[in-house]
Parts: C-alpha cells; sequence; structure tokens
C-alpha cells in the first residue's frame, strides 16, 4: 500500500513539474519576446506572480521546477552559464521568500485582519519577496559593467516594481481560483473589461482611462470575486500591450514616464480589487461604494489633468520644434543656395576654369567638405555636338566611380537641367535613387541647381548633390537629441 501511495505520489510529481515548468517556460518567453525593442521594459513580469503562487499552491518541492525552467529559458534566449545561474537564482529566491512569509504568517494575518486577510497577505509578499530578486539582479549587471552606477537605483526601481505589480496582480486570482465556485458572470467579466479597456485604444479616450474602475466595480456588486481578479489581469494585459506598442493612452510622452504612470495605475487598482474582495465577503460592500468611488474620482480627476496636460505640453512642444526646424531649415536652403549662386557668379566672371581652379575656389568656400549632408559642388559644363560635356566636382565624395556624367543623364535630372536656365532662383530636385560608389551600395540624393549665364546665354550648370536624410537629421542633433528623422523617399523605379 505504501509503495502504490509512493509511486501515485512520483507520478503526480512529474506530471506537475511537466505541467508548471512548461507553463512557467512559454510564458516567460512570452514575456521577454513582446519587450525585445530597444528601450522597452514591460510594466510587470508575469512569471514572478506565477511561480510564487505555485510555490504557496503545491509546495516548495515545485522550486526546482522554477530553477530548471528558468534555466532552459536563459539557454534557449544565448545567455551566459554565469547570467543564466545568476536570473536563475534572483527567480527562486524570490519566489521561495514570497512562500515562506505567506506561509510562516498566514495564520497570524488571518486572525488579525480577518475579511481582508487575503489583501493583506497578497500585499505583505508583492512588496517584500521582489526586494531580494531585485537586487541580485541589478547588482550582478552593475558589476558586470551593463549599466553604470548612476542607472543603478533607477534600473532596481523598475525591476522591483515590475515583480511587485506581477504578484498583487495574478496571486489573487491563483489563491481564489481552487477556493471560489465559479459561475458563468466569471467568465464574462473578463470578456467585458477585455472589450471597455480596447475602447482606450483610441487616443480620444486616453484622459478617461479611470473609468476602467467599473469593469472591476460590477463583479464585485454582483458577488463575483473571480470575475473581479479575472478583470484585473484582463485590464494589466491589455495596457501593457498598450504601453509597449506605444499606443492609446500611452501613444505621446515617453515610455519610461508612462511606464511609471501605468504601474501606478495598476498598483491603485490592484489594491482596489483586493479590498472589494474582502468588502464582499464581510458583505459591507454597499457601504464601501461610495468611499470607493470617491477615490476614483479624485484619482480620475488627477489622472485626466496628468493626461491632458501631458497632450497640451506635448503639442506645445511640437509646434515650438516644427517652427525652429523651419526657421532652420529656410537658413540652411539659403545658405546653400548662396553657395551655388556664388559658385555661378565666381565661373561667370571667369574666363575659363580649369579642374584645379575649380577645387581651389570649392576649398575656400566655407569649408563646404564639413557641411553636413553637402556631398560636394559640381560645375557642368554641357555637350557639344561632336565632344562630351566637361564636369568637375569637388569634394569627390560619391563620385569615386567617375560616373557623374551618367549621373547628369538621369530623365529628372536633365529636365531639371533645362528648367533651371531660365530660373531666377536654384531650383531642387525629387530624391533619386543612384549607385553610390559601387552597384551594390544604392542611395537617395537629391539636387541643388543653378545655371551659369554668361552674357544672357547658357555656358553650364552648378550642381549639388545634397543626402537629404543626412540634411536633416543635422539639423535635430544637438539641439533635439530626442527627435529620430526618418526621410521618406517614395520609390523610384529608374536606377542609375
Amino acid at each position: 500500500m505504501v509503495q502504490k501511495l509512493n509511486l501515485r505520489e512520483i507520478l503526480k510529481y512529474i506530471v506537475l513539474s511537466v505541467v508548471f515548468g512548461s507553463i512557467y517556460y512559454f510564458v516567460a518567453d512570452l514575456s521577454l519576446q513582446i519587450t525585445k525593442s530597444p528601450g522597452q521594459s514591460s510594466a510587470f513580469f508575469i512569471p514572478s506572480g506565477l511561480a510564487v503562487a505555485i510555490l504557496i499552491l503545491f509546495g516548495s518541492r515545485y522550486l526546482p521546477i522554477i530553477f530548471l525552467a528558468k534555466f532552459a529559458l536563459g539557454l534557449s534566449n544565448n545567455r551566459s552559464l554565469y547570467m543564466n545561474l545568476i536570473s536563475c537564482m534572483a527567480s527562486v529566491t524570490e519566489a521561495y521568500v514570497g512562500y515562506y512569509l505567506y506561509k510562516s504568517f498566514k495564520d497570524a494575518i488571518e486572525e488579525q485582519f480577518e475579511f481582508q486577510s487575503n489583501m493583506a497577505l497578497v500585499l505583505l509578499v508583492g512588496f517584500a519577496a521582489p526586494i531580494f530578486s531585485a537586487i541580485i539582479g541589478v547588482t550582478n549587471i552593475y558589476y558586470l559593467g551593463l549599466i553604470p552606477e548612476d542607472s543603478y537605483f533607477s534600473n532596481f526601481i523598475t525591476w522591483y516594481s515590475g515583480d511587485v505589480l506581477s504578484i498583487i496582480i495574478f496571486l489573487p486570482a491563483c489563491l481564489n481560483f481552487h477556493k471560489e465556485k465559479h459561475r458563468f458572470f466569471d467568465f464574462i467579466a473578463p470578456v467585458a473589461a477585455l472589450f471597455v479597456t480596447y475602447i482606450f485604444k483610441y487616443p480620444m479616450f486616453g484622459p478617461y482611462l479611470f473609468l476602467i474602475f467599473g469593469t472591476i466595480l460590477i463583479p464585485a456588486i454582483l458577488g463575483s470575486v473571480m470575475g473581479i481578479y479575472y478583470s484585473l489581469i484582463t485590464i494589466g494585459l491589455i495596457l501593457n500591450w498598450f504601453l509597449i506598442e506605444h499606443i492609446g493612452p500611452f501613444s505621446q510622452g515617453n515610455y519610461l514616464d508612462n511606464m511609471t504612470s501605468m504601474q501606478f495605475f495598476l498598483f491603485a487598482i490592484s489594491i482596489c480589487a483586493l479590498a472589494l474582495d474582502g468588502f464582499k465577503r464581510t458583505r459591507l460592500l454597499k457601504s464601501a461604494i461610495v468611499p470607493l468611488l470617491s477615490f476614483w474620482i479624485l484619482t480620475g480627476s488627477v489622472y485626466f489633468y496628468y493626461h491632458t496636460q501631458k497632450e497640451i505640453n506635448n503639442n506645445a512642444l511640437m509646434e515650438e520644434v516644427v517652427k525652429d526646424f523651419e526657421i532652420r531649415l529656410s537658413e540652411k536652403i539659403n545658405f546653400y543656395e548662396n553657395i551655388v549662386k556664388g559658385a555661378s557668379g565666381f565661373v561667370a566672371a571667369s574666363q575659363k576654369v580649369e579642374e584645379l581652379e575649380w577645387i581651389e575656389y570649392v576649398k575656400s568656400v566655407s569649408n563646404i567638405e564639413h557641411k553636413e549632408g553637402f556631398l560636394g559642388l559640381a560645375l557642368v559644363y554641357p555637350r557639344k555636338k561632336h565632344a562630351p560635356g566637361v564636369t568637375f566636382i569637388y569634394p569627390n565624395n560619391f563620385n569615386q566611380k567617375e560616373n557623374l556624367e551618367v549621373i547628369l543623364e538621369h530623365p529628372e535630372l536633365k529636365s531639371a537641367l533645362a528648367l533651371a536656365v531660365d530660373n531666377p532662383r536654384p531650383i531642387i530636385t525629387p530624391a533619386i535613387k543612384i549607385n553610390y560608389n559601387d552597384a551594390a551600395t544604392q542611395i537617395f540624393l537629391s539636387f541643388l541647381i543653378t545655371p551659369v549665364n554668361k552674357n544672357k546665354k547658357n555656358i553650364g550648370w552648378i550642381v549639388a548633390p545634397i543626402h537629404m536624410e543626412t540634411f536633416f537629421k543635422s539639423m535635430a542633433e544637438g539641439k533635439y537629441p530626442n527627435i529620430d528623422i526618418d526621410i521618406y523617399d517614395g520609390e523610384n523605379n529608374s536606377e542609375l
């Protein structure tokens, strides 16, 4: 009889180990995959709450399974052995500390707080257990030189707050799953929360995000404890997706600022969910509704002001940036136009300009080889009946294969050269795709063109190739380091 019991227990342990290990691995892997973009991190790390719940519900004997699942995850992500072991140590330490605190203080807290014991226990575990994980993890990456000393605290807070949120969002649902008798509305509540929360994907609804409180209040009024927690999980997952994708209420502003505001929001709604659970058990829910609604109206007013003010500030900043950008753009374009017009005047006033003379002239013009995006200044003489046109260019940045003459045969450039003859101001072409030094490298260039007229007769052109992406980015760098400019060049089927 004893042997059968032992065999049954061993089989049960093996099956549950495979199930828990697989769930932990795939949930952790998904949590990492959705935050692969540089500078992004999840507002909470789901496996933290999951690991604590597994140990509390099924015992500390599953701690090695958490370790092995986390270790396998590290191997699949090509993490070094040392980093992998430290990461596993941080995770199992957090899970075991949470398990130990829960088991050690459960009886005392239930005796002291009675119906609100669930909230007290979850908050104790949630705020205490992640301290050790954050210390181990952040200290390790600091000593490896992966973060500077001045960012140690900010990385600690990010790690710590993410694990705290994971525990207080997911642990209550796991603890109550086997206690509560499920009803139909328990599964309707998260579906309703899904639709309500998804509405806030549209920025116009962003300031009213605090109204999501209704998705946990209604299940509480209807007596659905699991509906409260399932709705809370749904809200947390969708808002985290909004944050990572930078959409909805988090479509504007700095990523870390948005993450901080979202974490505070989820802290507040999680604590309210735990409080609603407790009030429902005491049958004092009706008495608690008014103060809870008052709390959320106050919270909503603060959030509404914050969100609206953020939009106002962002719009004002954007208007300022655009205005300043237009001024700087106009000044640079005028400067470049003056360069090509000055070169045109120099050639028109000369008897004949040879290549060495042209190079010396360009060198003397405002250190032109260091102008951002300005790839050179070319003097182009027209073709004659029995002789090819003559072209001089300096600096010779993009003409190392001596293909400028070929480039000038592009239909758009030929049309621009003809158009420039009778134009009093220099003209600039649309972006044209050309080979840059070799056929394997292609870039988009625009060309600033002005004619060289002598005795009312066109004798040539001054042509300045400009790499527009470099040109525009140079105006943002330094003054606007956080602005990234991408130039859409469209498609040009004509390649040279």
